[in-house]
């Protein structure tokens, strides 16, 4: 089997939905047309990105949607819609970061015993985080290592955003204006597809 007879699902909230942006914009599709990879949509449509999202909601719908799609790559992006535009963690009310971390290993567990590979893609830019977005970080690296419990990879597209000499603190070219609207534009969308055409096309999947 060669890399392009393989196929990918993005999984998670807005960011891998692809929220108002074009379709030819979106991260799915712009890593369709660069790695060959036919990822897993419905028409035009990413059936595994819920705008709203939260990481009880992928556990609820992740029985349900990998019994009907069985992508070989799945890049997962959720985690964003439970904290505020400072990294504090809101949603739901009254959990701690402790109880926030675990229901990844609960996640991570249930996707391993649908036998799917996934690949951890991190937290994307918080609206204070500033241009070096320390918390997205420290939270892609918290979780990243429950990710490792299941032998699964991680690759935060926000490492290599955030060295664009065109990212600021309000996201640069790849945000209208990130205190104000927390989706990635256009070019932003095809900042992440490029980021794991480019990736996958280096590592050994």
């Amino acid at each position: 089997m060669t890399k392009k007879d393989l196929t990918a699902g993005f999984f998670g909230d807005s960011i891998f939905y692809g929220y108002q942006t074009d379709y030819e914009s979106r991260c799915f599709r712009v890593f369709e047309k660069e790695s060959g990879i036919r990822p897993v949509f419905v028409g035009r449509e990413n059936p595994l990105g819920f705008p709203g999202a939260g990481i009880y909601d992928l556990i609820k719908l992740s029985d349900s949607l990998f019994n009907v799609y069985y992508p070989d790559i799945l890049f997962l992006c959720i985690g964003a819609n439970h904290f505020d535009g400072e990294g504090i963690l809101r949603y739901p009310y009254s959990i701690s970061e402790s109880e926030f971390f675990e229901q990844y290993f609960i996640l991570f567990e249930k996707l391993k015993k649908k036998g799917l590979n996934v690949l951890w893609c991190g937290f994307p830019p918080f609206e204070q985080g500033g241009i070096n977005q320390e918390r997205a970080l420290y939270l892609s690296e918290k979780i990243s290592e429950i990710a490792k419990n299941f032998d699964y990879k991680s690759s935060f597209f926000i490492e290599s955003l955030i060295k664009q000499s065109d990212f600021d603190a309000q996201g640069g070219v790849y945000y209208n204006n990130l205190a104000i609207d927390i989706h990635p534009n256009n070019l932003g969308q095809e900042f992440i597809g490029d980021y794991y055409a480019d990736y996958i096309g280096k590592s050994d999947w």
